[in-house]
């Protein structure tokens, strides 16, 4: 057995110098931060041989995990100095564990050396050293010696010691000393010392308590099923490739026969064509033939026509002399001549006449419509206008309504005098008449136009007045304002607090609501005069003079109420001054200097007995002269608080006045608008007006005229002239026709001249050529014993069925063109189909090639060779996949099983004599409900009696399951799966390669009655020490196996546990229990708990240490136990 006897801490965190004392059952315990984790971590760093330090506690008062450099450095809390260390230059940190072996006899220690230098870099190993730590504890000169000092003396003095190159190296020897400890000793040894409850039992039992050997690998299992699977891909590929030639073996045979078909009716079209240009040659060489004899009959009747059409025109001629030579034609002719010259000139006279007859009557109608529609012409009353807006409409409205009035019946007269075309109208006076009353109109426009911007400006201003009441806002002259901001804000800035400016009026209050006009009259720009309490007042006017130019300061009071204080202001009884409340002190000063002396009279008779007075309505007495006061000093009211709502009132009424005349003013804009768009006569359409009158009376003795000469045909006989016209007439109409049909002859044998030359000298050439060229064409197309075997023969049947050259060839048109579609939309299958092919196989046989050798023997190869070869191999490939799945998956898996019952019995007979209190423990392993049907196929014994995973047996009892698990963990799919499905596959095969999955894990407590609960029953439901207990039964029980305890073999291992925290939710009986079962067991223990545990646990301890800081210095203390009744 070992036993840990001393820890040695040199310049460890707050540590300077400690050497620690160790019993069996050792009880380390302090205050929250006094360093109980430094000793830990410091008993870690040896145990464990990590430098990295994760495994370090966390400090209490830290947001970031303690370092080892931190530690050896002595970081200082926040609260010390701001992250400085405790240690800076060289020093040495030193940490050692004195070990005894009790069946050597012999002490040896294992310890960490750490030589720091000031740039934080440093030199650090672990080491051994036989013997025992010596009494100056590697200290000389109170300063721990370096590595090199130590080893120097330890050669020096022949000392058997090692310094390990690595920290595995440190480990590999800690196991061995140890008493041959595995692996697992380092992760179950750091795992206690953070001891807590797991709400997940099955990770603490299989974590603590169990341990296989037998790592799943089913990297060969996967290889092999990927190469079954490739192999079958591949059989699937040359099986698809077999289907695809087949395809195109099938659409090759499809397109021969098209292209024998699309052959033999482009021989019966070829033939049908031939032998109807041989028979429409024929037809053209009779064509000429007829057409040339047809010429010479035509020329013949030419000529006779020709000669009666000459013997007619001579006797036409002479009826017409005989007809121009009668007088009463001759007068008919002139007088119609005549008639229609006088039409024509009237028909431009009354064009001319009537323009500008519609022109004027346009211009009279718009001036009428706009005249009429103006209404009154009343002037603006004071009612709607102001007295600028009034004046505005008289001058506006300056011309007289009679005039107006004249000027209307002027324009209907002159509508009359133009539907009458009576041109009595004087308009060029209407002309200037008009002008002149649009001039007035549209001055009055301009006038009125002026008076609205006037207008528009009053009202925004009073609007604008109106909005800033509303916001409380009294309308001060910007002035005021101004100058109130200023030194508000520069007094306020020199005065380090707020420094109050008001104006006057805002300070103040009206007692008697009579005495308000007099008041506001009285005081007039006073009331806007600003208050400043007196010591401010120089430096106000110092700045109120040094920004007047720039602000625009003119005009504003600035009260010096010191001043008025030093004359101490009276108020008399019957003043103004009575009628002023305020609580401003200064506003009180200021408004009895003004008003103290201004007495109230009810009667003006009463003005005279003093030297200021005023009466209610506002009549002043001052300076021996009696006034009344202007009405617009008072009008707008601004001292008191309810000055903003009558002033609002007030400006509300305005705006309704000032409304009002906007719109009477608007009405009357909108005619004399019009007026501004009406036209001015111009003096052209005055004088066009007058060459109208002229034109219309030539008009007129036009039609006079036309009238006499119609009087004169009518006195004309006519009957001889219409006799000789019927006979003219008859004999032009026959002549007519006569020329008709010479004409129509004529250009007939023209015709048929150029047809004749037409057809001789390009028709029936053409027609040659063409017969020849076709026939050479055709001839070699088909060669001769095509033609002999299956043309001709068929070319005859289809002759004696359809009777006529040209019906073969225009019966057959259709079926040869179906059939070269067929026969191209073959080809093109045929190319995409091997297109297809050749893309997906990689293969090039020649896509556009119209034989078919190449792919029909790739066809043959395939079917009868290769395809039987995949077979065979995927065969092979089937057999090694399951033999893996039962050698690398199945049986490792059962063994893992296997072991884990076999550690859980070992345990529970260890557990067997033990006894918590009262309680006995056991563990419990079963297959995992949810996973039972993998469990069962598992641990079947049919895959270890000769059966195969495709065994009909095994298949029959376990297909499902089977496929289901290989889903699961075997990647069939290579790189076709996404990067979500491929973690997916390495969760499933992590799940289901770890024995854990398919078993269900308890502990079984029994009562001294024998009652049995389930921990995993009990966690959610019993308090924290019940729950607490059952775990740290199952550590113990874990390092009981993990240190051999009880087997007679190995009593040379260590028996050390470390528990920091670990009984903070158990009761006093349930910790003294605990402890018992540490002694009984036979560990030796460090347990770690704030000193409210002190007297549950060291009355039980052989050793308690107490940890004690006192600012930057940490000390461990032996605490005797036998103290503790004392206080």
């Amino acid at each position: 057995m070992k036993t840990f006897k001393k820890l040695l801490l040199l310049n460890w965190h707050y540590i300077s110098r400690e050497v620690i004392e160790l019993e069996d059952i050792n009880f380390l315990t302090g205050k929250n931060a006094s360093g109980k984790s430094t000793v830990i971590d410091a008993m870690q760093l040896l145990l464990l041989g990590d430098t990295s330090g994760n495994y370090f506690n966390k400090a209490a008062n830290d947001k970031s995990r303690r370092t080892l450099i931190g530690y050896a450095k002595g970081e200082l809390s926040d609260a010390d100095a701001s992250f400085n260390y405790l240690r800076s230059g060289r020093f040495t940190t030193h940490l050692a564990l004195e070990v005894y072996d009790d069946v050597k006899r012999q002490s040896f220690v294992l310890g960490f050396l750490m030589d720091v230098e000031g740039d934080d870099s440093s030199d650090k190993k672990f080491y051994f050293m036989e013997g025992t730590l010596p009494e100056h504890n590697f200290v000389r000169d109170n300063r721990a010696l370096s590595m090199e000092e130590l080893r120097g003396g330890w050669k020096r003095e022949g000392i058997k010691h090692t310094f390990y190159g690595t920290q595995t190296d440190y480990r590999n020897d800690f196991k061995v000393k140890m008493g041959h400890l595995n692996d697992k000793y380092f992760e179950l040894f750091k795992k206690a010392v953070a001891f807590k409850p797991d709400v997940d039992l099955k990770r603490f039992i299989t974590e603590f308590i169990c341990e296989t050997e037998n790592q799943v690998d089913i990297t060969h299992m996967q290889d092999n099923i990927r190469h079954y699977e490739r192999l079958k891909q591949e059989a699937e590929t040359v099986a698809t490739m077999v289907e695809q030639l087949e395809d195109i073996s099938s659409i090759y045979k499809e397109f021969l026969k098209e292209q024998q078909n699309e052959k033999l009716y482009g021989f019966l079209i070829g033939k049908g064509e031939l032998e109807a240009l041989k028979e429409e040659l024929e037809g053209l060489r009779l064509q000429l033939k007829g057409l040339e004899e047809k010429i010479r009959r035509d020329t013949d009747h030419l000529a006779a026509l020709e000669k009666e059409i000459e013997t007619s025109h001579m006797e036409i001629s002479r009826k017409q002399s005989q007809l121009f030579e009668f007088e009463p034609y001759r007068i008919e002719q002139d007088c119609k001549a005549r008639i229609q010259e006088y039409k024509a000139q009237n028909e431009a006279l009354e064009r001319d006449v009537d323009k500008v007859l519609q022109r004027v009557k346009a211009w009279s109608r718009r001036w009428l419509a706009v005249l009429e529609s103006e209404g009154g012409t009343e002037a603006m009353t004071s009612e709607v206008a102001s007295d600028a807006v009034a004046a505005v409409a008289t001058t506006a409205e300056a011309m007289p309504a009679e005039d107006t009035e004249a000027l209307i019946a002027t324009l209907r007269d002159a509508l009359n005098d133009i539907d009458s075309r009576a041109f009595g109208l004087n308009l060029q006076s209407l002309r200037e008449h008009a002008a002149a009353l649009k001039d007035l109109k549209v001055k009055g426009a301009e006038v009125y136009e002026a008076g609205q911007r006037s207008l528009e400006e009053e009202i925004r201003e009073a609007e604008t007045k109106r909005n800033q009441l509303n916001q409380g806002i009294k309308p001060f002259d910007q002035p005021v304002l101004k100058l109130k901001d200023l030194l508000e804000t520069r007094l306020s800035e020199r005065a380090g607090s707020p420094v109050s400016v008001d104006v006057f009026c805002e300070l103040m209050e009206i007692a008697d609501e009579r005495w308000k006009n007099a008041i506001e009259g009285y005081l007039h720009t006073q009331k806007f005069n600003l208050i400043v309490a007196p010591e401010h007042f120089e430096e106000a006017i110092r700045l109120y003079d040094q920004h007047k130019h720039s602000l625009s300061l003119y005009g504003v009071g600035l009260v010096d109420v010191g001043k008025i204080m030093e004359r101490g202001p009276k108020r008399e009884a019957g003043s103004l001054a009575e009628e002023i409340q305020t609580d401003n002190k200064f506003a009180r000063i200021y408004a009895d200097y003004l008003l103290g002396q201004v007495m109230k009279c009810e009667e003006v008779t009463a003005l005279r007995k003093h030297r200021i007075a005023i009466t209610a309505s506002g009549m002043l007495y001052k300076n021996y002269v009696a006034a009344q006061m202007r009405p617009d000093r008072y009008e707008f009211p601004y001292i008191g608080r309810q000055a903003v709502k009558r002033q609002l009132e007030l400006f509300e009424e305005k705006l309704k006045g000032l409304y009002n005349q906007r719109e009477a003013l608007e009405q009357k804009l909108v005619p004399l608008r019009a007026f501004q768009k009406l036209e001015t006569l111009t003096q052209d359409a005055v004088e066009d007006y007058g060459d109208a009158h002229v034109k219309q009376v030539k008009l007129q003795e036009n039609m006079m005229q036309i009238r006499a000469l119609q009087k004169t045909l009518e006195t004309l006989d006519m009957s001889a002239i219409l006799r000789l016209r019927e006979e003219l007439e008859g004999l032009e109409k026959a002549q007519y026709k006569r020329q008709g049909r010479f004409a129509d002859l004529k250009a007939g044998i023209k015709r048929d001249q150029e047809t004749c030359g037409v057809l001789g000298a390009v028709g029936i050439p053409s027609a040659e050529k063409l017969f020849e060229s076709r026939r050479e064409t055709f001839d070699t197309t088909y060669e001769a014993s095509y033609r002999a075997e299956i043309g001709e023969p068929r070319y005859q049947q289809e002759l004696q069925r359809l009777k006529r050259h040209d019906r073969i060839r225009d019966n057959f048109d259709q079926a040869y063109k179906t059939a070269q579609n067929r026969r191209g939309e073959a080809f093109t299958r045929l190319v995409e189909g091997r297109n297809r092919f050749e893309t997906l196989h990689r293969r090039d046989l020649g896509v556009a090639a119209e034989h078919n050798e190449k792919y029909d023997a790739l066809l043959e190869t395939l079917r009868e060779t290769e395809l039987p070869s995949f077979m065979e191999k995927i065969d092979e490939a089937i057999g090694r996949a399951q033999q893996e799945f039962k050698d690398d998956f199945i049986s490792k898996l059962k063994s893992n099983i296997d072991t884990v019952n076999r550690q859980i019995e070992a345990l529970n007979a260890s557990l067997k004599s033990i006894r918590f209190g009262k309680d006995h423990y056991r563990f419990e392993v079963k297959p995992d409900d949810f996973h039972r049907k993998y469990y069962d196929m598992i641990m079947d014994d049919m895959l270890m009696s000769g059966f195969n995973l495709f065994s009909s047996d095994f298949q029959s009892r376990h297909k499902e399951v089977l496929d289901d698990l290989f889903k699961k963990i075997v990647d069939v799919g290579e790189t076709g799966i996404s990067a979500a499905e491929r973690a997916e596959l390495e969760k499933n095969i992590e799940k289901y390669t770890d024995y854990r999955t398919y078993l269900a894990f308890d502990l079984i407590v029994t009562d001294e009655n024998g009652v049995k609960s389930h921990l995993s029953k009990m966690l959610n439901k019993k308090s924290g020490g019940e729950t607490q207990t059952p775990f740290f039964i199952s550590v113990l029980a874990s390092f009981h196996r993990l240190y051999a305890l009880g087997d007679k073999r190995r009593e040379d291992t260590m028996r050390l546990i470390i528990f920091d925290e670990a009984f903070s939710k158990m009761d006093h009986e349930r910790i003294e229990e605990s402890l018992k079962l540490l002694r009984d067991m036979k560990f030796q223990a460090l347990i770690s708990a704030p000193t409210e545990k002190i007297a549950n646990i060291a009355p039980f301890a052989d050793k308690t240490l107490c940890v004690l800081r006192t600012k930057q210095v940490t000390s461990v203390r032996e605490w005797d136990k036998y103290r503790l009744g004392e206080g």
